[in-house]
């Protein structure tokens, strides 16, 4: 379910470009993004499940350029950290960095960004 909510989330911050989870279409056209949940930690205490729980994610943002990319990660991390949802109390960019594209097409430039999304499950 929380993947739902974080497309929606990223689909606000990157406006009409074309999201994809896990693997771009094979005739995507740059610029893009992929993503995929890369892991999911709930929270526990004593008492059992608290019911928090934070979803990390990965977002490369593949580019016709170095500084598309860059523009477009930047707009990205602002809009996502001031996301507001019932279903995401909180967005937080905890790494982003310049990759090399291992997707088959070297002419494409790309921005790694690592998030986490808090949010409630129970």
């Amino acid at each position: 379910m929380i993947d739902n909510h974080f497309y929606t989330a990223l689909s606000s911050a990157i406006g009409t470009l074309k999201a994809y989870p896990n693997i771009a279409a094979k005739n995507a056209n740059a610029p893009f993004v992929v993503y995929q949940r890369v892991s999911t930690q709930r929270s526990t205490t004593l008492d059992g499940p608290d019911g928090l729980a934070v979803a990390s994610y990965r977002v490369d943002i593949y580019a016709k350029s170095l500084l598309e990319a860059q523009q477009i990660a930047y707009t990205a991390c602002v809009e996502l950290v001031s996301y507001k949802s019932d279903s995401i109390h909180y967005i937080t960019i905890i790494n982003e960095q310049d990759g090399s594209d291992v997707s088959g097409a070297p002419d494409l430039y790309r921005i790694i960004l690592d998030i986490d999304a808090s949010y409630s499950w129970l």
